[in-house]
């Protein structure tokens, strides 16, 4: 991918690592469940999103890739180049700027993990899908990850 291009693909974007990337993974998250008539679920998975890129950016430091999936739930996926496995930061009764993002996933997603695979990692998150359509029910049971509790797919510390 060339250096600070965003690419459209059928089921996801690939985003260069540039500091651009956050706000073109929201414009481009936003305007897909936009237009699935899906505008409620956009605060959440913008901010979620906005949070797994920026932790590409900081951490794995490589280009990535945002998926969004629709089946029986609403499947987000950010896939990096880097096979470190995020750690969730433990809560010391302070908040600071950063570091707080699989805190934000835990508490705002329905599920979450991340798979480490010969390439690097993909960090995940699921959310209730108030209408999923009917082919992508079927078809999401048929799919490997599909977040039904495999711990293989749990980052260390997320429930």
């Amino acid at each position: 991918m060339p250096s600070g291009s965003v690419t459209a693909m059928g089921e996801g974007i690939e985003l260069p690592a540039a500091s651009t990337s956050p706000a073109a993974a929201r414009k481009w998250a936003t305007d897909r469940l936009e237009s699935w008539g899906e505008a409620d679920l956009v605060d959440t998975v913008t901010l979620l999103v906005t949070e797994l890129v920026t932790n590409v950016l900081l951490h794995a430091r490589t280009p990535c890739e945002l998926r969004i999936v629709r089946g029986d739930r609403l499947r987000v996926e950010v896939v990096d180049g880097s096979a470190r496995v995020p750690e969730q930061r433990r809560l010391d009764g302070e908040l600071t700027g950063s570091g707080n993002g699989l805190l934000l996933l835990s508490a705002l997603s329905d599920d979450h993990g991340v798979v480490i695979d010969p390439t690097g990692k993909r960090v995940w998150f699921e959310l209730e899908w108030p209408h999923p359509p009917l082919e992508a029910t079927r078809s999401h049971a048929r799919t490997e990850g599909s977040g039904n509790g495999d711990p293989s797919e749990r980052a260390s510390g997320a429930a």
